[in-house]
């Protein structure tokens, strides 16, 4: 958990915020664990609970994944401190919004979400954006998805692409030079023009992961291979979410946006947010300037495209 320890927690309390602008808990120290920060805050929402006095709590989490799943860390981080200090009615919505990415990263995505369902807290996924590929590999765990009307759902498929340079390197007699000890240890690489054997190995490992991830969706989406939809889910396309619960394709429970199922969990039930924000560098004045001309100039081109193109 690289740089952790930097990270300031932020909860938020969304139901009083809808009622009245509600503020904002901020623990800043540096002094103890990031866990421990989120322990303590939370303790301190959750102490009249204890009572009897105070409604059930959602959490409410977002994820914003890119190409290697790097928020994985925060949301790991989250997810122990809401098991840690989670009551029988505890629920958690997680915003997930991702094209998808590296197999590995997704699915520890998908693991760490399933320590909640494994802990007892009902999972909702809300998907506003897009949740393709690795992004539907994680969101499809939870009990329940939710999806905004022309949201992108499904790419249930695996690619690989690799730019070859060899041609390249021939021409100005550059010798790319490679030994490996192990027959599988190295397959395509950008150097070398790629044998018969190594393209047939990489399309196996493709179709072998392609079976693991229909396998995952089936498991969690409850789909059987018998549904006349089952060669369709698994092709690598994909669907504006509203079309998928059309066709009935299972990937999907419901088509709502996640702002009116947050407004309708804080009818009956304390939502509050975990967020996390690295604290900011700061540069030097020539960065500075430089910053604030670049942006300038990006500005005024903006303006003039703006002059030209309307609709």
């Amino acid at each position: 958990m690289k740089n952790l320890k930097e990270k300031k927690i932020i909860i938020s309390d969304i139901s009083e915020r809808i009622s009245s602008n509600a503020e904002k808990l901020v623990d800043a120290s540096h002094s103890t664990s990031l866990i421990e920060k989120i322990r303590k805050t939370l303790n301190s929402k959750t102490s009249a609970r204890d009572e009897g006095t105070d409604k059930p709590t959602t959490w409410l989490l977002t994820f914003d994944g890119d190409t290697s799943a790097s928020e994985v860390n925060d949301l790991s981080v989250a997810i122990t401190a809401i098991i840690r200090v989670k009551s029988r009615d505890d629920r958690v919505i997680v915003k997930m919004n991702s094209g998808g990415g590296t197999v590995n990263g997704y699915g520890l995505v998908a693991a760490e979400l399933l320590r909640l369902k494994e802990n007892g807290i009902h999972l909702t996924v809300c998907i506003d954006l897009v949740a393709a590929s690795g992004g539907y590999l994680a969101a499809c765990v939870a009990d329940k998805i939710v999806a905004a009307p022309f949201s992108y759902i499904g790419s249930i498929g695996v690619v690989v692409g690799v730019p070859n340079y060899s041609k390249l390197l021939n021409r100005y007699g550059i010798e790319y030079i490679q030994e490996t000890a192990g027959e599988s240890k190295r397959s395509i690489t950008p150097f070398t023009p790629p044998t018969e054997k190594e393209r047939e190995d990489l399309k196996k490992k493709l179709e072998t992961i392609h079976a693991d991830f229909k396998k995952h969706v089936a498991k969690h989406r409850n789909i059987d291979e018998n549904d006349a939809n089952f060669k369709d889910l698994f092709n690598g396309d994909y669907w504006v979410s509203q079309h998928t619960v059309e066709k009935g394709m299972k990937l999907i429970d419901e088509v709502k946006l996640s702002s009116d199922l947050i407004m309708e969990e804080s009818k009956t039930r304390k939502v509050l947010e975990i967020t996390f924000e690295s604290p900011k560098k700061k540069q030097g004045l020539i960065k500075t300037i430089a910053a604030i001309l670049t942006q300038s100039a990006i500005d005024g081109s903006l303006e003039a495209v703006k002059a030209k193109a309307t609709i």
